[in-house]
């Protein structure tokens, strides 16, 4: 993984298509990410947009919610998440719901990011689906603004 300075900008014409996951007490979320100007994501002005849902609705668009049918199911997977282990149920909801990567693929450039909250996630993601997962602040604000 390539770090990323803060004087980066990106647009997702010209970068790999970035999906963030949100998990919720209701379930998981996956957002595809539309239009997205790394260093204005982390300015004073943009994290007081990120308030606004209409300025989020532009910016994202949801590809897949999975619920949890019930708070059962959702204690055993933040029970797993606590632990740094992939829940099953958050696996298969990636897996059904992300562009398949082929084998080809994996040794090329893939085309898309996973953007998580926590690192070890990120860590986990990347190593049972062999896909480039990022956990850094312009991704936290995304989520925060989400998750409003």
């Amino acid at each position: 993984n390539k770090d990323r300075n803060s004087s980066e900008c990106i647009t997702m014409s010209s970068a790999p298509t970035l999906y963030i996951l949100c998990e919720t007490a209701a379930g998981y979320m996956l957002l595809e990410v539309i239009e997205m100007d790394e260093i204005g994501a982390l300015k004073s002005e943009m994290q007081k947009a990120m308030n606004d849902a209409n300025v989020l609705s532009r910016m994202c668009k949801l590809r897949a919610f999975s619920a949890f049918v019930s708070a059962e199911e959702a204690l055993e997977d933040i029970l797993a998440l606590s632990e740094h282990a992939i829940p099953n149920r958050l696996l298969r909801f990636l897996e059904m719901n992300l562009p398949v990567i082929s084998d080809k693929k994996k040794k090329k450039k893939i085309g898309y990011e996973i953007g998580v909250a926590d690192i070890e996630l990120a860590k986990l993601i990347a190593q049972a689906l062999g896909a480039r997962v990022r956990s850094d602040e312009a991704v936290r604000e995304l989520l925060r603004g989400a998750r409003q």
